[in-house]
């Protein structure tokens, strides 16, 4: 795990599914604008790009079930670039981890499976991409709770994604919003921070946002009321162990633990966590 001033991670690999209207939008801009040039090489018989130390490679599964990227890169992180769907199909520009809580995964990923997280860039990316809003007045910029596949690839990986409509998948201003901040994001070096895991509050969730934003912690994996019956010890011990940096802190949203409430903070309790309330 990193305790350094900087971090040193800097092979990343950016993974577009073909199918996916906002992420080939988001890949074809950073390709265009950034200078990436074909390797030669071919990921799922589709050509990948290189810039330094950042590759960008096409799949043909839904990235939710891109387990096969295990082993196949010497990288350090993973980006997907996705478009984000919702039922109520707010413009929305988000970013977050994966993982499933309990034992149902239709959205791919394994049972009780926490992936891998790199807290920080998920910080520093939400700081960019807040510093653009004015630019993009009409979409919510947030975090979301952890959710689905892929959870076994052993490193790190985000979610960047534009939702929730065609309409806002492609939105030129809001691809181009995102992929700038992403690569701003990248050629910066990423600043460590005080690290925490969270719980409640909504899968959208305006106090962890505001905190990854506005204050000194970051944070690795976040549980929402909407799967705290499902958090156990087994998958509170993932959220801490698999994160690249070393978690010291639990966030919790003192309204939005709900019946689950004693459970949470028993466990936070046991794990030996500085307890944090918002």
């Amino acid at each position: 795990m990193m305790n350094a001033t900087n971090s040193v991670m800097d092979k990343g690999v950016l993974v577009v599914a073909k199918e996916d209207v906002a992420g080939c939008n988001i890949a074809r801009y950073i390709i265009n604008r950034f200078g990436f040039a074909k390797t030669g090489n071919t990921f799922d018989d589709m050509p990948t790009f290189r810039k330094g130390p950042l590759l960008l490679v096409w799949t043909s599964k839904e990235l939710m079930h891109a387990e096969h990227l295990e082993g196949r890169f010497d990288n350090d992180f993973y980006i997907f670039l996705s478009k984000h769907q919702s039922e109520r199909g707010i413009a929305a520009l988000t970013a977050h981890t994966t993982g499933n809580f309990g034992n149902k995964t239709p959205l791919g990923g394994r049972p009780k499976e926490i992936a891998w997280t790199y807290p920080s860039l998920l910080k520093q990316y939400m700081k960019n991409l807040y510093k653009e809003r004015d630019k993009v007045r009409s979409y919510q910029v947030t975090t979301e709770a952890t959710h689905h596949g892929p959870t076994s690839i052993s490193k790190p990986l985000l979610f960047i994604e534009i939702g929730s409509t065609e309409k806002e998948w492609n939105d030129e201003e809001a691809v181009r919003i995102v992929s700038e901040t992403l690569m701003k994001t990248l050629s910066e070096n990423i600043v460590n921070s005080k690290v925490a895991i969270a719980f409640g509050g909504g899968h959208y969730s305006s106090k962890f946002t505001e905190m990854l934003i506005g204050s000194d912690y970051t944070i690795a994996s976040m549980a929402s009321k909407h799967v705290l019956q499902q958090v156990d010890l087994f998958v509170t011990k993932q959220m801490i162990e698999k994160s690249v940096e070393t978690v010291e802190y639990a966030i919790v949203d003192g309204k939005g633990l709900g019946s689950n409430r004693e459970k949470i903070l028993q466990l936070i309790s046991s794990l030996g966590l500085n307890l944090i309330k918002v």
